[in-house]
């Protein structure tokens, strides 16, 4: 069964608390005798504090560096971690008797505990307006969960619902100086943290929640995402515009999407409900929704109806950042990372079958022409010649050869790629080898031969004289087992 968050901005609806069942993680702020009576019925409780107005207020950005700084800035050493934590925690938050403690960790005879799930905002136009600047923010967020883990010790989950401006990682910042201080200030350095072993392939840093993970300071996250009726931002989804995330690691997440303030859930229509939300990992839940505002909560909810947990490694869902319309896989960034990859191929039409892949540019499918030079987009005169090229396939994808089996596997290892890349598939028909290409314009007469049937799967008909066509010839699936 799957658990679902619910983050309450009027957490004392007790009627709605009452209709969740046992297991149900409720997400807010709630004094400690609330939190006692709610855990002793079986709920999950995520903490989030009041953090101090008029030093993190939206009129600031939500900048937290300007209470917690002066704390950090010219200490050389922390004799007690833990005291030195409370301090930062006694700055940054309004009421610090909130705090969750450390026994309310413990599991109740009804299953209930308390987690510390802080809501962490960030608004960069404020910020910028204000003086402040984007290497201020994270290290104030930084800072404020180092001090939660301190206090709260290594087996208190610690999993912040940050707003989707620092799950894309808005803003410039630089993690090095964020973690080693530089000309203006220490920033992070008597902290002592890690910064990750390497970065993107163009030099861009991997997502800021990498960090915070990598170094045992949050346990996973609970991703803010309310667009509605975006495509490319559907309930549940990670949004291509997002930083990319170290690949390799397991870091737990979930999505978190709105039920009403804004009402994302009841007003977008596009591709659903029920939208698949993506998570990761052993968090106390798979999907989750906000309440904003002070309207009655539906006791007959059931989130069922709209967000169905679904599981992926955020690198595997990057990987098909780009496949809102066409099967491509997005490779960017991974650089040096080499992968593993399964494929797997659902024979229904009883045919031998190649199946391979080539570099694209970009989402329209251009290739460059290796004899001329030029851009060529899906329909120009030799884009197919171009396409099949072999200075455009990928070498570890090439000439995969099925036959009539109604399965097909492979197993593709250290696979390094660094570009967007798309499918095409090849039969033979009546003696002549047929190419189909996952861009309609590339095919004869412009027809649709690929149709995405989730992440990093799609169908492919190999009729090629534009009869309906149901997508299920070939249906071609790719796992990425180490992501």
């Amino acid at each position: 069964m799957s658990a679902y968050a619910y983050f309450l901005d009027a957490i004392q609806q007790t009627d709605f608390l009452n209709s969740r069942e046992k297991g149900s993680v409720i997400i807010g702020e709630a004094d400690p005798d609330d939190r006692s009576n709610w855990v002793n019925d079986g709920l999950v409780i995520g903490m989030s504090c009041a953090l101090k107005q008029g030093k993190g207020a939206e009129d600031q950005g939500f900048n937290l560096w300007p209470a917690i700084g002066p704390i950090l800035e010219g200490v050389t050493s922390i004799t007690n971690k833990r005291e030195f934590a409370k301090d930062i925690l006694k700055a940054a938050l309004t009421y610090p008797g909130e705090m969750p403690s450390l026994s309310e960790a413990n599991e109740t005879s009804e299953g209930g505990y308390v987690i510390w799930a802080q809501d962490i905002e960030y608004h960069p136009t404020w910020v910028e307006k204000t003086g402040g600047n984007a290497n201020e923010v994270y290290a104030g967020i930084t800072a404020l969960l180092w001090a939660g883990r301190q206090v709260l010790g290594d087996d208190f989950i610690i999993a912040p619902v940050p707003s989707s401006s620092i799950f894309k990682n808005l803003g410039d910042f630089d993690t090095d100086v964020i973690l080693n201080g530089n000309d203006e200030s220490d920033y992070l350095k008597i902290l002592q943290l890690d910064n990750l072993p390497s970065k993107q392939s163009s030099g861009k840093e991997w997502n800021y929640l990498s960090v915070l993970f990598q170094n045992d300071i949050i346990d996973g996250f609970l991703g803010q995402q309310y667009t509605e009726n975006n495509m490319d931002a559907l309930p549940g989804s990670v949004s291509a515009d997002t930083r990319k995330f170290l690949p390799g690691e397991e870091l737990p997440y979930a999505i978190l999407s709105a039920w009403s303030n804004p009402s994302q859930l009841r007003e977008t229509t596009t591709d659903g409900p029920p939208w698949n939300s993506y998570y990761n990992g052993g968090l106390p839940f798979n999907a989750g929704a906000y309440f904003g505002g002070a309207e009655s909560y539906p006791t007959d909810l059931d989130l069922s109806d709209y967000l169905i947990p679904t599981k992926q490694s955020l690198p595997s869902l990057q990987i098909a950042s780009e496949q809102e319309d066409v099967a491509i896989l997005n490779f960017t960034g991974l650089g040096n990372d080499q992968i593993d990859l399964n494929i797997s191929v659902k024979n229904n039409i009883s045919q031998d079958f190649i199946l391979g892949y080539y570099l694209i540019k970009d989402d329209q499918g251009s290739v460059l022409d290796p004899l001329t030079g030029e851009l060529l987009t899906p329909g120009d005169d030799g884009y197919r010649s171009a396409a099949l090229n072999q200075l455009n396939q990928v070498s570890e994808l090439t000439n995969l050869t099925g036959n009539d089996s109604p399965s097909t596997n492979w197993v593709i290892e250290d696979l390094k790629e660094d570009e967007l890349i798309a499918p095409f598939v090849q039969v033979i028909d009546n003696h002549r080898l047929n190419t189909f290409f996952a861009f309609d314009d590339a095919n004869p007469g412009g027809f649709s031969h690929f149709k995405n049937l989730g992440v990093n799967s799609y169908g492919v008909d190999v009729n090629f004289d534009g009869k309906p066509v149901d997508y299920k010839d070939l249906m071609i699936a790719l796992t990425f087992p180490e992501l």
